[in-house]
């Protein structure tokens, strides 16, 4: 949390007191992913970005300019624009390093985040003026390499941070507003226009890219990026129960399927059949409700020595009665151990 009165750190697993690391005036704080650093922007004993570390120790100042909007998992590096938002920046936090990513001139560029492991960087590039300003979601390496557009919204971003990436970058999330709505658009790195729209409502992202639930101001989510999508939750031991959660879109049917042999056969438009169709063995379906976007089954593996070492593959398969669109999940495979 950040206030004019400066940098304030809690950490709420170990309920240590909470501590001020900078008296400020400061804002703009980012804590690493691994609890360590914090890096911030800070008036205190000469202006420009600062990092210090969680316990209030090592703070030093490594730029006078550079506002960062992004740090990586252990504070190492941060990206950032000018103050005039001409350029992204990328950094590392002991001031070495500095490095222009996309030398744009009279180009708006902000909102760069970074991923985990500081190897992809994603911005957001403004194009037109009120009330017709455009957003274009890029991609980049972070040594400047591989430019590429992830697609374009109407409007401009939201307040800071307003991009957020996947562990493995193939999803972008970006919030949006104009003047009339507000809203968030979801990306995968694979295309070239936003896969959903979503109007007042904030969702969340676990590591591997899958989102979780999230609320709206006018109801629940309806929408997944991630969807269809498969899990299997349980310790893999024989004699022990093994939970098989199906994740879809509200209406949409779905069958879950188990085999013995795994396969890697495309089926397109429906994605890759991830299972050895000779020993396919369709285990339950449904449709989801309303308000719904999983079914869960338990499934007691049998006390069987045999079983050990063995493994089990498991896929679902969902599809929108509506448009007759269907896509193949994720493939999950199980070994179970004793």
């Amino acid at each position: 949390w950040f206030a004019y009165l400066g940098v304030w750190v809690y950490d709420f697993t170990k309920s240590k007191p909470l501590i001020q690391v900078d008296p400020g005036p400061a804002s703009r704080p980012l804590i690493s992913d691994d609890g360590r650093k914090v890096v911030y922007t800070s008036s205190y004993k000469g202006y420009g970005t600062h990092i210090v570390n969680t316990d209030g120790t090592g703070r030093f100042r490594f730029s006078r300019w550079f506002k960062p909007t992004a740090i990586d998992r252990t504070g190492a590096r941060v990206v950032g624009s000018t103050p005039n938002g001409a350029d992204i920046w990328i950094m590392n936090t002991d001031g070495t390093g500095l490095r222009n990513l996309t030398n744009t001139a009279r180009v708006i560029e902000t909102n760069a985040t970074i991923s985990p492991d500081g190897k992809k960087v994603a911005f957001v590039r403004q194009h037109g003026t009120w009330p017709k300003i455009t957003s274009e979601v890029m991609l980049i390496n972070a040594d400047g390499s591989g430019l590429q557009s992830r697609g374009k919204v109407f409007g401009e971003p939201m307040v800071l941070p307003a991009l957020s990436m996947s562990e493995d970058y193939s999803v972008i999330a970006m919030s949006t507003f104009t003047r009339s709505s507000n809203g968030t658009s979801l990306f995968k790195t694979g295309n070239s226009k936003p896969v959903a729209s979503l109007p007042f409502t904030w969702s969340f992202m676990n590591a591997a890219g899958t989102r979780l639930p999230g609320f709206s101001l006018n109801g629940p989510v309806i929408w997944d990026l991630a969807l269809p999508d498969l899990k299997a939750i349980g310790p893999e031991q024989i004699g022990k129960a093994e939970v098989f959660q199906v994740a879809a879109n509200p209406g949409e049917s779905f069958l879950l399927m188990f085999a013995a042999k795994k396969a890697s056969i495309p089926l397109p438009p429906f994605g890759t059949l991830g299972l050895d169709p000779n020993s396919i063995l369709p285990i339950a379906g449904g449709v989801m409700g309303k308000d719904s976007t999983t079914f869960r089954l338990s499934i007691t593996i049998p006390s069987n020595a045999a079983l050990i070492g063995r493994a089990l593959f498991s896929q679902a398969f969902a599809i929108d009665p509506r448009t007759n669109k269907g896509s193949l999940t994720n493939t999950v495979e199980l070994k179970f151990r004793k």
